[in-house]
């Protein structure tokens, strides 16, 4: 589809009409774009105002699409970050929660896991359903396939004190 002829001098709701028209037809062609798709329906845009969300993830397409879901659904997102040094000193920030891929390349999940613990910062873990974590660890563990609408769900549960 072209753009329209009046595309750089129309006026910007015309611009916004045929981006957002564009980008319907590319993701109704792929699997991100039914996950996107999903997102937007699923989450308040006030699910999460105001929770400070630090992300741990080290996929870079992953990070963006945690980063821009919880963001939308109002989130404070901290991060990305990726790599143990890097998370370690994102955590001493104080995050209300912690979203942390259990898979990271690198290694160093056992002693995030740690600084979480000792911090008291309850998280979302995304990985294995058999993970063991330390007993006293505030914890939501999501295995896949999970989307965005089950991180902020987990999240929401977090803000409102559910997860012990």
């Amino acid at each position: 589809m072209s753009r329209p002829p009046d595309f750089d001098t129309g006026p910007p709701t015309q611009r916004r009409a045929w981006v957002w028209k564009m980008l319907d037809r590319m993701l109704s062609r792929s699997r991100l774009g039914r996950v996107f798709t999903t997102y937007v329906k699923i989450l308040p845009a006030s699910q999460l105002h105001g929770l400070r969300v630090l992300i741990i993830e080290d996929a870079k397409l992953l990070a963006a699409e945690l980063e821009d879901g919880l963001g939308q659904a109002g989130a404070q997102v901290l991060g990305p970050v990726s790599g143990l040094d890097l998370a370690l000193a994102a955590i001493a920030r104080r995050p209300d929660a912690v979203v942390l891929n259990m898979a990271m390349r690198n290694g160093g999940a056992t002693s995030l896991l740690n600084a979480l613990q000792r911090e008291g910062l309850a998280c979302v873990l995304l990985g294995d359903p058999d993970l063991t974590v330390p007993g006293d660890l505030k914890a939501v563990i999501l295995s896949r396939p999970y989307d965005i609408g089950h991180v902020a769900q987990a999240l929401a549960e977090i803000k409102a004190h559910k997860v012990d």
